[in-house]
């Protein structure tokens, strides 16, 4: 029998998420993950019985029940989320030039609420008790005065006990102080240096090396971003590369991290997303999207692939 795992609007594969066989009893018959080529997973000779397949990656799932009689089974699981409501604190300049929203949508994930566009509403919306506990996923950046929500320890504690719990936090480059307040001394920061415009051809980590073909991704580079130098042992660089700064010096920097903080992850961005397009799989041809230096621009994939393991 044969599973495959797509994305919750159907229209895309989901390569690396974990899938468990179950028999009729509950208990586990197999294991194992979706594959990097067509998100499927096989076992062969099952034996006729009732099954149940769950496949999970982040807080993402899919359940299914079937029966094997004789012949082969194929099914097909679009994940959903448990959490699906999406929160962007942004103003209008970074939802436009940075449009994780879109890619949310694109995944088949529509309820994506605009939060406030004033640091000091935010900062008392995450103070209170009740300020996110429905959402699964928040995202934070654009032209916001994050000091104020990073100056305040009721917001810093707020959006903690939100990842503890489980939650996915988002944060650009802009806010910055957010993170260093959040998790302090979790990324290295290179004082008083920031990058040039430019390219790169960044690298991702061995988890995302198994669901692309190429171990590399072009990334457009944006003048005044962040360098981090380097991430504490508990971070997770998952995407890096070579960037000038504004001295013309070429650095290696860490372009997207992760950082595990109790049940939930902060996902920490350099770099604006791109665009969805209709026909952008996981990976698939670079040769139609290449980059002025010629790199393949593959930062759309690389962030779908870390939103939904978030």
């Amino acid at each position: 029998m044969e599973v495959t795992v797509l994305t919750p609007d159907g229209n895309r594969h989901v390569a690396g998420a974990a899938l468990e066989l179950l028999d009729d009893t509950g208990e586990p018959v197999a294991a194992g993950v979706s594959d990097v080529f067509e998100g499927r997973w096989a076992v062969e000779d099952l034996p006729a019985g009732a099954y149940s397949f769950v496949a999970r990656t982040g807080h993402f799932e899919a359940a299914a029940a079937f029966d094997v009689v004789d012949g082969d089974v194929e099914l097909a699981l679009r994940l959903s989320s448990s959490l699906p409501v999406v929160l962007d604190v942004r103003d209008e300049a970074g939802r436009t030039f940075d449009p994780v929203p879109a890619r949310l949508e694109a995944m088949g994930l529509t309820s994506v609420r605009q939060g406030p566009e004033s640091a000091s509403v935010a900062a008392d919306s995450f103070a209170q008790p009740q300020g996110l506990f429905e959402y699964g996923l928040v995202l934070l950046g654009g032209e916001l005065d994050w000091s104020v929500v990073a100056d305040d320890p009721a917001a810093v504690d707020g959006l903690e006990d939100f990842v503890r719990a489980g939650g996915g936090l988002v944060i650009g480059a802009s806010a910055q102080p957010v993170l260093e307040a959040l998790i302090p001394g979790a990324l290295d920061f290179l004082v008083g240096e920031t990058a040039a415009f430019g390219y790169t051809e960044a690298y991702t980590d061995a988890a995302l090396i198994e669901h692309f073909q190429w171990h590399g991704v072009g990334v457009p580079i944006l003048e005044g971003m962040p360098l981090v130098e380097d991430v504490a042992d508990h971070a997770n660089v998952a995407l890096a590369g070579g960037v000038e700064n504004l001295a013309g010096e070429l650095v290696t920097a860490a372009l997207a991290v992760e950082v595990e903080l109790g049940e939930g992850t902060v996902l920490f961005v350099t770099f604006a997303a791109a665009e969805p397009r209709a026909d952008e799989w996981w990976f698939g041809d670079p040769d139609p999207y290449r980059l002025p230096d010629g790199s393949w621009d593959g930062r759309g994939a690389v962030l779908d692939r870390l939103l939904l393991r978030l």
